[in-house]
């Protein structure tokens, strides 16, 4: 089969591989899309320690199921199916509870280093274990199937905010996370949100999809007051560069709540006077926990849309340039999706 195969830093490539052998338990899924993230674009720079040679990457993906194992009940030959990025047990005390980003066993789909590589969806085939599958509705485009992934991070976040009716809430950080996080708040009736990002196609992008005020980074400050005084209640901190820890910090309301997604920077600074001050609550948020059947529950019903974050569809063969056009800034994309 075919792969988009990353064999050094800003090296991409389409190799023939041999196509995934499935356990019992598994199945083999032909890919119909595939989203480039943002930490794919990270390992191809060789910055992320996530992404080492060789490997096919690739972790928001939909397809149809080409075989299937024979211990494999809940899908068949056939099926239109998408899949969380999370390869978990189904078996451990976090697995039982739909904490599967906890699960001790975890390995995450198009991901490699020391001691776990999963080669993922950048290919004509993937294998995954059958527990990961759920059905794709008809009504529902390969394409925006795709998208599922990055937006159960978002609901993940938005679950571990707490509530969030009525309330004032930042987002720092526009990328497809951001966005993604900024439709599973608005879905949650908050007073109103507030999106921080440096480029201008991503701030209008979030004004259409439901940001009370869309700023750049020096507007932040003034952007918040005007709607609350004392601070956003939540802020979600999408980036994970000091920058935007240091102004999550600064823009918060005392006793509010900030939810770490951003993880690229691993040991930035932080005015812990401040958060002890202002009583601040920082809370970590991971992958998803089970919000993946949410998402696909709120795109099958219509109550979020997804697919204004697709900014390009490409053949699997341009990916190399997909790949360079992304790592260069080109803030006209945000979501490109590889066709094998």
């Amino acid at each position: 089969m075919k792969a988009l195969v990353f064999t050094a830093p800003f090296t991409l490539g389409i190799q023939d591989v041999p196509v995934p052998v499935i356990g019992p338990a598994d199945v083999l899924v032909k890919i119909k899309a595939v989203g480039i993230c943002g930490s794919d674009v990270q390992g191809y720079a060789g910055r992320s320690g996530r992404r080492e040679p060789p490997l096919v990457m690739g972790h928001e993906a939909s397809g149809v199921v080409a075989s299937v194992g024979s211990e494999v009940r809940n899908v068949s030959v056939g099926n239109a199916v998408c899949f969380d990025s999370t390869v978990y047990c189904n078996a451990c005390s976090a697995c039982a509870s739909r904490q599967h980003n906890r699960c001790a066993q975890r390995m995450v789909l198009g991901v490699g280093y020391e001691g776990a590589k999963r080669h993922g969806a950048m290919a004509e085939f993937v294998a995954l274990p059958s527990w990961t599958l759920h059905q794709k509705p008809a009504s529902l485009p390969f394409e925006a199937a795709a998208l599922l992934e990055p937006l159960s991070i978002g609901m993940h976040a938005a679950a571990r905010a707490g509530p969030v009716s009525g309330k004032t809430i930042l987002i720092i950080g526009a990328g497809t996370i951001g966005q993604c996080t900024l439709l599973a708040v608005r879905a949650r009736e908050p007073h109103a949100i507030v999106v921080v990002d440096l480029s201008a196609a991503r701030l209008t992008l979030a004004k259409s999809m439901g940001a009370a005020r869309a700023v750049l980074p020096q507007e932040a400050s003034a952007a918040i007051k005007q709607i609350a005084p004392a601070g956003a209640d939540i802020c979600f901190e999408a980036v994970g560069i000091p920058d935007a820890l240091h102004a999550a910090i600064r823009d918060i309301r005392t006793g509010g709540r900030i939810v770490l997604l951003g993880n690229s920077t691993q040991m930035p600074q932080v005015d812990v006077q401040q958060v002890v001050a202002k009583e601040l609550t920082l809370v970590g948020s991971y992958a998803s926990a089970g919000e993946y059947a949410d998402a696909l529950d709120a795109v099958s019903n219509g109550v979020i849309d997804p697919s204004p974050l697709i900014s390009g569809v490409y053949p699997l063969e341009a990916g190399a340039e997909c790949f360079a056009r992304l790592y260069r800034g080109d803030d006209r994309l945000l979501k490109t999706i590889l066709v094998p």
